[in-house]
């Protein structure tokens, strides 16, 4: 093997090395930015739970205010429609589902399925 021989594979070898640790730099880029997508995915999931986690809370109270409300109204005004449970659930499910259909869902209360309705939300105008 002559020097020239020697400064060829050398001059290779640095060629081939440089390609690699280029490769590489691109690589731990790309999983710097999905690191950062996670993190950012993740505040923006936390923020969500927190959200569904208040609105659930909400939800609820507003029935056990609801409840204590239908005790009041069964004793006060029997004959009232809101008297009858089945009355309160068919006005419920009513405005449930008028409601969602504002926000661009159908609501099938027999199955409690939700679909998003093909023409969008409805606006009010």
């Amino acid at each position: 093997m002559t020097t020239l021989d020697y400064q060829a594979g050398l001059g290779a070898g640095f060629a081939a090395a440089k390609r690699v640790k280029t490769t590489l730099n691109s690589w731990i880029r790309h999983a710097d930015r999905l690191q950062a997508r996670i993190n950012e995915l993740e505040a923006e999931n936390r923020a969500l739970r927190e959200k569904v986690t208040l609105s659930y809370a909400s939800t609820q109270a507003a029935g056990f205010m609801c409840n204590e409300l239908a005790t009041i109204v069964e004793r006060v005004a029997p004959t009232a429609a809101l008297a009858d449970p089945a009355a309160r659930q068919a006005i419920r499910r009513q405005h449930l589902g008028a409601l969602l259909l504002e926000k661009g869902y159908t609501y099938d209360p027999e199955t409690g399925t939700l679909v998003s309705s093909p023409s969008g939300p409805r606006v009010s105008g």
